[in-house]
């Protein structure tokens, strides 16, 4: 995994997003790969965790994303036609 490191270190504006997007890619993998019908969101914390905070995150702001993210993608309609 190759996750991004926050762009300044210490609190910023934007900080939240900026690591929501930087664990986005690995979140979606693993909620994708998922074998059951549900997602287990402290496996996937955990699977993105190690890396995530090498990179520079906090636990506490990588809790936060991934729920932010768990409740942006279960609120999407489902794409018709896939």
């Amino acid at each position: 995994m190759s996750i991004n490191s926050p762009r300044h270190p210490g609190p910023y504006i934007n900080r939240a997003l900026d690591c929501m997007a930087a664990i986005e890619r690995d979140f979606l993998r693993e909620t994708v790969n998922s074998t059951t019908p549900y997602v287990n969101l402290d496996r996937v914390l955990t699977e993105i965790a190690e890396d995530a905070t090498r990179a520079g995150w906090s636990e506490q702001e990588l809790t936060d994303a991934v729920l932010k993210l768990a409740l942006r993608y279960n609120m999407k309609p489902p794409v018709k036609g896939i």
